[in-house]
């Protein structure tokens, strides 16, 4: 009977490609890994285009997802390092354009109000 391979991702000496393998088969600690590395870097781009720390926070949770969620697609061609980077920046545009229309009709004036 073979004994089952359970491999640490806890290091760092982990290589990235042997991490980005073990998330393409779902395993949890390797993508618990790869969000610690990343977790920072994508927190503060988030955070520059949002200006708001819990909705970064909220993007960065939807990010890393959809990244692993997607990491199938990922085929090497921009570090992945760089196509994270493109999803975080994606998401949050959108949330910054959803909350940007959402403070402009807020601010809209009723016709009375604006003495019209």
């Amino acid at each position: 009977m073979e004994k089952s391979k359970t491999l640490s991702y806890d290091t760092i000496a982990t290589p990235l490609h042997i991490l980005i393998e073990a998330c393409r088969r779902g395993e949890p600690k390797a993508q618990f890994r790869i969000y610690k590395m990343y977790y920072r870097a994508m927190y503060n781009i988030s955070l520059g285009i949002v200006k708001d720390p819990d909705e970064a926070e909220d993007i960065m949770q939807e990010s890393f997802l959809s990244a692993f969620e997607k990491i199938g697609s990922w085929k090497g061609e921009v570090s992945f390092g760089a196509w994270l980077k493109s999803i975080v920046q994606n998401r949050s545009v959108d949330s910054w354009r959803k909350i940007g229309w959402q403070l402009k009709v807020a601010t809209i004036k009723s016709p009375e109000q604006a003495g019209l």
